[in-house]
């Protein structure tokens, strides 16, 4: 039990485990990032014309339009913000899961091995 802990058989479990999962959050990532990117570039450019056209606004008194659709742009593209941010918390859990699982599967070795086994004096130098 003690070679499956400490060879590289667990890292490959744990490997063959996550790659499906890797490959998911990758592509999931990425087509986030891209939907972002594509809902970001309008509100930049909404907020470049406006900037320009600010006297001619003003005069036409079409603040409350212009007001309202750079809130409809700005809205569109933090619900992108938000899917990111909620794929980067559901990588986050998943590496916690395994950081948990590795350590319970440790803790249990280290409970259920012999005690001559494991000698933690022998790890300090002696004086």
């Amino acid at each position: 039990m003690l070679s499956l802990c400490c060879s590289p058989r667990l890292l490959r479990v744990l490997t063959i485990w996550y790659d499906p999962r890797q490959g998911y959050y990758l592509a999931t990532s990425r087509e986030l990032t891209r939907l972002e990117s594509i809902t970001k570039a309008p509100v930049i450019h909404h907020f470049s014309e406006t900037v320009q056209g600010v006297m001619t606004i003003r005069c036409f008194r079409k603040e409350d339009s212009f007001l309202q659709e750079n809130l409809n742009r700005v809205n569109a593209s933090l619900k992108m913000d938000f899917h990111i941010n909620g794929a980067n918390e559901w990588l986050g859990f998943r590496l916690e899961l395994v950081g948990s699982f590795v350590l319970c599967f440790t803790a249990l070795l280290m409970v259920t091995l012999p005690s001559n086994f494991v000698k933690p004096g022998g790890l300090l130098p002696s004086d």
